[in-house]
């Protein structure tokens, strides 16, 4: 099977995973500390403590958004070229992204807990359109096949396009607190915001940190997948030479007795 470029790249990404795998667990670690140590108390909240878990539900939230990026990117790719390794770079994405949505989701509500006293509040737009968002991928998710195996490309092609589709939830997730009133803080959707100097800048670094940790994963992932294919397609491919092989041992025998029997008659 002839690789693409892309391919190529994504399976040769050992010596830039482990610089990122360095790089992420200094910043994760720095990050620990600055938002739990550093950073100063919140005001304007009833749980000014609790607010501290932003510095983890945020960081999930926005780097799930770029996951889902680049889901919507590799889905476009794979439907121009047809390319596996954009179905695998698209399906990994999505997994990491659903994980990420997912702790954003469990955060969140932990946060809600203490500033409003409940889980979750079903009148909420922030609230109703990530947990839409975190369904529609995992739909999407739920409905191609396992991202180790190589699918279809019918089934490859219909993921990609819910996909697509999907990512239109992305910037409606994001800009939900300012288009309905919502109880949702808008710490940086506005322009007057609601952070100090100081949690800004732990709050970017945080970022920043759950980004490089984000690229790591997905690169080992995608990795994983192609390798993982390339194995089972060439030892599907052996298979079928073997069971050829064996038909063929077999169909030989029987075809020299009836060319045989055949003589035999002419003979007589």
């Amino acid at each position: 099977m002839s690789k693409s470029q892309l391919g190529t790249a994504l399976r040769k990404t050992n010596q830039v995973r482990m610089v990122l795998m360095g790089l992420a667990i200094i910043l994760m670690l720095a990050s620990l500390y600055l938002a739990l140590e550093w950073a100063p108390e919140a005001s304007g909240f009833s749980a000014p403590k609790a607010q501290r878990i932003m510095y983890i539900h945020i960081p999930c939230a926005w780097v799930s958004f770029l996951a889902f990026g680049i889901l919507m990117a590799a889905s476009i790719i794979y439907l121009r070229t047809g390319d596996d390794a954009a179905d695998a770079l698209a399906s990994a994405s999505g997994e990491v992204g659903v994980v990420l949505c997912t702790l954003a989701l469990i955060t969140g509500s932990i946060w809600a807990k203490e500033e409003w006293g409940t889980y979750w509040r079903s009148d909420d737009p922030k609230l109703i359109t990530t947990f839409v968002l975190w369904l529609l991928y995992l739909g999407y998710m739920v409905m191609r096949p396992s991202t180790n195996e190589r699918p279809t490309d019918r089934d490859a092609r219909q993921a990609a396009v819910l996909g697509i589709m999907a990512f239109v939830c992305v910037p409606l997730t994001f800009m939900s607190s300012r288009i309905w009133s919502s109880l949702h803080p808008n710490v940086v959707a506005t322009s007057k915001g609601s952070l100090s100097g100081e949690m800004a800048a732990v709050l970017a670094f945080c970022v920043v940190a759950m980004t490089i940790l984000f690229l790591h994963i997905l690169l080992l992932r995608v990795e994983l997948v192609l390798n993982w294919r390339d194995f089972t397609g060439t030892t599907e491919d052996a298979r079928h030479i073997r069971a050829g092989g064996r038909t063929a041992g077999r169909t030989g025998p029987r075809t020299m007795k009836k060319a045989s029997k055949g003589g035999t008659s002419d003979g007589r």
